[in-house]
């Protein structure tokens, strides 16, 4: 149900948004992952969060599992103002707490001779991180899709592309610097969705897909100058996915 009402808003989203989309994410600042001076998520806030995600694979990303994190540290109530999104307060600690995890695999990189092979790792790392909440990743992809979400949302999921290409050295610069990460972010929302419906032994069929996305866009070290015809294929075939998966 929650998939389905998703899915719903990203199918009746204009074909123009489908095109601008991919430049919507490449939209950010020309910087690496080494100039995050502090995290977004701290202190007070940071600790309740950082306890509610123990209780998401019985609760879910909700409110009711927010309020266990705060019963768990003494508090009995928590004032509406320190989570206004409510449950998109819980997805986005969540999904920061998984981005920074992959800087986990700096070491296993390093025995990878080739960018693609690294991308691939990366993503396919970032995605078996949700095997704890897959009963409730529909559900956190439905919130997330959401119009008042979506800010969120994109901002996320560029800084999780960033972190990707940097832990896995890429060098480019100018254009490509922002076309590369546009591109896998567009790979990992893909890959994540065709996840929900992947009932393949240890989710091989996710592995295969992103495999098969990655070498898609040519290694990522000769993307096409089509970039925007691209993306929008890209962005297109996630509706494709959704459709034919029956989502």
């Amino acid at each position: 149900m929650f998939v389905s009402r998703g899915v719903q808003r990203i199918s009746q989203l204009p074909n123009s948004l489908f095109y601008t989309f991919p430049l919507i994410i490449a939209k950010r600042n020309y910087q690496s992952a080494t100039l995050e001076t502090r995290p977004p998520i701290s202190g007070k806030k940071a600790q309740i969060l950082k306890h509610a995600l123990e209780h998401v694979p019985q609760l879910g990303f909700s409110e009711e599992a927010i309020k266990m994190g705060g019963r768990s540290l003494g508090y009995s109530n928590l004032p509406t103002a320190l989570f206004p999104s409510g449950s998109m307060n819980l997805i986005s600690y969540f999904l920061l707490q998984q981005r920074y995890a992959l800087r986990e695999q700096k070491n296993h990189l390093t025995l990878m001779q080739n960018t693609t092979e690294k991308v691939t790792h990366l993503i396919w790392s970032r995605l078996q991180a949700n095997r704890d909440v897959m009963e409730h990743l529909p559900q956190m992809i439905a919130t997330c899709v959401a119009p008042s979400n979506l800010p969120s949302s994109i901002k996320s999921l560029a800084d999780l592309s960033d972190e990707i290409l940097y832990l896995a050295q890429d060098k480019s610069a100018d254009f490509h610097w922002y076309t590369k990460r546009a591109v896998v972010s567009a790979i990992y929302s893909a890959s994540e969705l065709f996840m929900t419906k992947d009932n393949s032994p240890n989710f091989q069929a996710t592995y295969d897909f992103v495999q098969h996305r990655v070498q898609h866009a040519k290694a990522l070290n000769n993307l096409r100058e089509d970039f925007l015809e691209w993306g929008s294929f890209q962005l297109n075939a996630i509706r494709s996915i959704l459709r034919s998966r029956g989502i």
